[in-house]
């Protein structure tokens, strides 16, 4: 569904890949576009009503998010802090593992998430 919804609508980037289609992009379709040809079936009103709202500006996203799944600075600090003068290039490396297939170590995960990614790169 996903690679549907990025294939029909998403941006070219460098290198020929995609990325995910703004908000205002997605709003212009049809709830039949949804249905049809990105197969979201019976989630397809709720995401145009979501680009839809997104695109206007209405929901305020940033607020959906919950600090308390968020590490302090503190604990990224003492996270990253045995890596020394390269703590920011391992904390790169951590924030963009899933740009290649390696799932990140932070925040930690519980070990049914970790048999899930488990069988998904397995899938690859």
């Amino acid at each position: 569904m996903v690679s549907n919804l990025v294939e029909r609508l998403g941006e070219e980037a460098p290198l020929g890949s995609r990325c995910f289609p703004a908000a205002e992009a997605m709003a212009r379709r049809p709830e039949r576009f949804y249905r049809e040809v990105v197969r979201a079936g019976c989630r397809a009103p709720f995401l145009l009503s979501l680009a839809r709202a997104a695109a206007s500006g209405r929901p305020d996203l940033e607020a959906w998010r919950d600090p308390r799944r968020l590490p302090s600075d503190r604990a990224v600090e003492r996270w990253f802090a045995p890596y020394g003068e390269w703590a920011v290039l391992a904390m790169w490396l951590e924030v963009t593992a899933d740009w290649h297939l390696d799932p990140p170590a932070w925040p930690p995960r519980s070990a049914a998430s970790n048999a899930l990614d488990a069988r998904r790169h397995a899938r690859h």
